[in-house]
């Protein structure tokens, strides 16, 4: 302790005025870099809430008409085929371009990122729309019950 006392004192006045001022400076640098670093995180933080907030509103629209199809399709099959038909076209073509928005929505983001069961979830439910237009061939043919 008393070399590193001595060697203090040994050294000139402007040494001594530049070494006083670089700790303070180091831990100004240090809590500025832990500021750009937390704002970083929560910039990014931000645009993945954005991209879910997105994407909850077309997944919103999507299932709504994809509600509405199903009535109309229960009733086109209850009815054998005789009624619901025209509306049925409108709704399905509702139901696509709701469909596309979520595609679309899908394809800027990552469902890894948001965890391991988010993107279990998104992909068992884009397989399961997937199988959407067999379904509707099956309504088409009379192939499904309404139960």
């Amino acid at each position: 302790m008393n070399t590193l006392l001595t060697y203090f004192k040994n050294l000139k006045i402007s040494s001594r005025i530049a070494l006083a001022f670089i700790l303070p400076v180091l831990g100004l640098l240090w809590f500025a870099g832990s500021g750009v670093v937390e704002h970083g995180r929560t910039w990014r933080q931000m645009v993945a809430l954005d991209q879910l907030i997105a994407l909850d509103s077309k997944v919103g629209a999507l299932v709504h008409a994809l509600q509405k199809e199903r009535g109309t399709s229960a009733g086109f099959l209850g009815s054998k085929g005789e009624k619901f038909a025209a509306k049925m076209a409108a709704l399905r073509s509702e139901t696509d371009t709701a469909l596309t928005g979520l595609r679309g929505a899908l394809d800027g983001l990552d469902p890894a990122a948001f965890g391991d069961s988010f993107a279990a979830a998104t992909g068992g439910a884009t397989q399961r729309l997937d199988q959407l237009a067999q379904t509707r061939r099956q309504i088409d043919d009379q192939g499904l019950s309404v139960g």
